[in-house]
């Protein structure tokens, strides 16, 4: 990894490449954990040529607390060809999809970082892939691989958020061979004649993005990789002032017998007040619902099964100053184990390039959850970010 760092350094040196770099210090409380301070950074590079693009991420983390937060990482590093009507991409790559503000269900290319933050669906491992896209007017047709599972690290024991008292162990068992290859089949339409509309359906064949625990011995565990048919539709769509978007998936698992296949899907309205006395103000309601088939055979211990029958409610107000001021707020209720999950966010820039945020993360519930092990829990942050 470091030779990889140096080499990216000699090619700033050596030609014209674009780059973003942003470094932050982060205090973060916890309430039942030892506090820290954590440096973190990323750089972005994008060195374009007639013939291709390359992209690469580096992340980089420090915690004077916590060890499993300490090193660097090559989140991206991979090459665009982009012709007339037709994209190709090939390597190290991180792939986004969702509509809905608190979770994705279809977001299942990447695995989340678990040690960088549990609670930022933005946070995520790079994975290999080649796909290539085909634009058809204002519609377009992907087709993609995964080459490589990779294994998934967590939180160690007697660290936030860990998800067990038994030590992780991070050598990923798999259904088959890592290198099976994942594919999918991606298509986006657009409609705009009666009511606009932006959709997607994928198919998907491979390892699930969801894993369960299997015992490694009496006292540490591992995660299992099985794989899947999944058939997913993403959809939002624009009627006056309210955007309205939903997504679903059907997961057929193939061969696991200990586990059952299962259905998720999530709606959600969003209103825009612009203006009001300076401010934009965006309201935010979404529903999640997750549905084993089988009752009867295991459960995962994953971020998905927090937003199982859960309604999620959020405010973001734009303060539309100067310093680019926003505010985020929003609570997680689930219905059927009283648990709330209560987060807001304050962003607001100090002078160029220096940004000061502020965040609140507080978790109550009548039964440990699956994501702390608390019944209690607050985060507090506090942070400032630095880009260049």
């Amino acid at each position: 990894m470091k030779k990889v760092i140096v080499v990216l350094i000699l090619l700033i040196n050596c030609w014209a490449i674009e780059s973003k770099t942003n470094f932050s210090i982060k205090y973060i409380s916890y309430t039942n954990f030892q506090n820290e301070l954590l440096y973190y950074g990323d750089t972005k590079l994008e060195y374009t040529t007639d013939a291709f693009r390359l992209n690469t991420k580096v992340k980089y983390l420090y915690s004077n607390q916590y060890n499993e937060k300490r090193g660097v990482n090559l989140d991206e590093f991979y090459l665009t060809r982009e012709y007339e009507d037709t994209k190709i991409e090939f390597g190290k790559i991180i792939k986004y999809s969702g509509e809905l503000e608190g979770y994705n269900i279809t977001d299942i290319l990447n695995q989340k970082d678990n040690l960088f933050d549990t609670f930022d669906k933005s946070a995520k491992n790079g994975a290999f892939i080649f796909s290539g896209t085909k634009y058809i007017e204002n519609n377009s047709l992907e087709i993609g691989t995964k080459f490589y599972e990779a294994s998934k690290k967590y939180p160690k024991v007697d660290t936030p958020y860990a998800i067990s008292s038994l030590s992780y162990n991070d050598d990923l068992k798999t259904e088959s061979s890592k290198y099976s290859p994942t594919v999918y089949l991606k298509y986006n339409f657009l409609t705009d004649e009666n009511i606009e509309s932006d959709n997607k359906i994928i198919l998907f064949n491979g390892y699930d993005n969801k894993r369960y625990f299997i015992p490694q011995n009496l006292l540490s565990i591992s995660s299992y990789a099985y794989k899947v048919h999944k058939f997913l539709f993403l959809s939002n769509i624009v009627y006056e002032d309210t955007l309205f978007k939903f997504e679903g998936s059907y997961t057929d698992v193939i061969h696991d017998d200990f586990m059952s296949d299962y259905i998720q899907f999530s709606f959600g309205v969003e209103n825009g007040f612009y203006d009001l006395k300076g401010m934009d103000i965006n309201l935010y309601t979404e529903y999640y619902k997750y549905k084993y088939r089988d009752d009867s055979k295991i459960k995962n211990i994953d971020i998905s099964e927090v937003y199982d029958d859960d309604i999620f409610v959020a405010l973001k107000l734009n303060f539309n100053d100067t310093r680019d001021t926003t505010l985020k707020t929003g609570i997680l209720f689930d219905i059927q184990n009283s648990e709330q999950v209560f987060k807001t966010e304050f962003q607001s820039r100090i002078k160029n390039g220096l940004v000061l945020s502020l965040e609140f993360l507080n978790i109550r519930s009548k039964k440990n959850t699956v994501l702390t092990n608390l019944t209690n829990h607050t985060r507090s942050i506090i942070a400032l970010t630095y880009t260049f």
